[in-house]
Formats: structure tokens, sequence, C-alpha cells
């Protein structure tokens, strides 16, 4: 099936709409939205809201934020403009903090980050995108925490509209014994915390989260029964979530 398919055959599987469309778009030959995604979007009766993942591709962050695809940004943001006027979700180059290299000169250091999305945010903003809501995505493992950059990687208030990161059970399907059964709080609340921490004001997303299947380690229905719940009274800050 096709990844637009996917998502249709799902709604059917749960008996209603989707309220959230995720796509996922890769380097600089499409403009987006597509005229498939904006189908499902406009879809009658449906009322899905998009959300789009991208992020570059065959340069470094340092070489976007120095203007190398201004020409693309700039045509997409009158692309999306002129074609998909209400507002919908954007998360540049989400799960990044394991593409950083600090190494001088790299061009994907955690500065070069902050940099890149600053500049793609101002340029699409420039070019007539300003519907588009702005998310930077975070992989959001507590051990990127303890990294020197941690604090200074984010792209700043001004270009940042919502916050996500994706938590995930993976109980042992990496094979490596420190991996363990965790429940969505175990996962998510360490950066859930960290927002709290540091005074952030944004609205809160779970952009991916999902758990293994592992019978022997512990129970999928159950994990995702306990959701609701979960949600409720131990993250009520988040605004939305997003089953992978």
């Amino acid at each position: 099936e096709s990844y637009d398919q996917a998502i249709l055959d799902v709604e059917q599987l749960l008996g209603r709409p989707a309220d959230i469309a995720h796509y996922y778009h890769r380097g600089q030959a499409v403009l987006f939205p597509t005229t498939g995604e904006m189908r499902r979007v406009d879809q009658t009766g449906r009322n899905r809201i998009l959300f789009l993942n991208w992020r570059p591709e065959g340069m470094t962050w340092r070489d976007v934020a120095n203007g190398r695809i201004d020409s693309f940004l700039a045509r997409l943001g009158e692309h999306i403009k002129s074609t998909h006027p209400e507002p919908f979700f954007l998360s540049i180059n989400a799960e990044f903090e394991d593409e950083i290299n600090e190494t001088a000169g790299s061009g994907q250091t955690a500065a070069d980050f902050k940099a890149f999305f600053r500049h793609v945010v101002q340029v699409l903003r420039a070019n007539g995108a300003g519907n588009v809501v702005t998310v930077v995505g975070y992989t959001g493992t507590p051990h990127w925490g303890d990294k020197p950059w941690w604090d200074s990687v984010y792209p700043g208030d001004d270009v940042v509209d919502w916050v996500a990161w994706d938590p995930y059970n993976w109980a042992n399907c990496s094979g490596r014994s420190r991996d363990r059964w965790r429940s969505l709080q175990q996962a998510a609340q360490p950066m859930y915390a960290h927002l709290d921490a540091v005074g952030s004001a944004k609205p809160r997303m779970l952009g991916e989260f999902g758990s293994h299947d592992d019978p022997a380690m512990g129970s999928k229905e159950q994990w995702l029964r306990d959701l609701p719940g979960t949600l409720r009274t131990a993250m009520p800050k988040l605004k939305a979530v997003v089953y992978f």
C-alpha cells in the first residue's frame, strides 16, 4: 500500500478519521504540501490537520543557514502561500540530536542547527508562509540532556511555535541489554520535565510515539490502554499526540 493508502486503511481499522495526517519529506525536489496531502486535508467530513516533516538533503545545516537553498525555500514559501494558506504543522529536521557533530567546520554543530532552523523559518515567512506552525522536534531521550550543547541548541521562541519529541517503548527490539519495558510516562516524562524546568510555555506534542510488542516483557495492549489516563494526569500540557 502507498503511504497515503495506509492512512485510509488505519482509519478504516479504527472506525474514525485521524485528527492529524503526518507525512515526511526529504530534500529539495518536491514542493509541499503536495496535491495528495491537500486532498486528504480537504476531504469532506474528515477535518484532518496536516503535519509535515522536512529535512534537507545533500548539504549541512551550515550550508542552509548560509543561503545555499534560499531559492528552494523562497519557492516553497510562495507555494504554501498560494496553494495551502490554512495553518499546518511543519517539523524541521526532526530528531536532529544524533546528527550533531561538534567538530569545528563540520557544518553540523549545535550552533549550526540553531542557525539552520532560524534561517529556514525566516525565509519561509519572508515569502508568504506565515501560516506555517513551526515545530522543533527532539528525539528527547535522556542521554542527550547530558551533552554540553544541550542548553544552547534551541532555535528560539520567535521561530518555534510548538515543541515536539518522540518517546518510544523500545523494550528489547534493539537487542541491547540496557533496553527495558517502559510505559509512555517513563519514556516521555524526562523531556516533559525538562520543558517545565526551563519554563517553556510552548504547546507540546508527541510528534511520534509507539511501543514494541513483546509479551515476554509486557503487554502492548495494556500499554495503549493506559495512555488516556497517563496523558490526563501525568502530562496534561501535551496538546497533540501522534502515534507512529
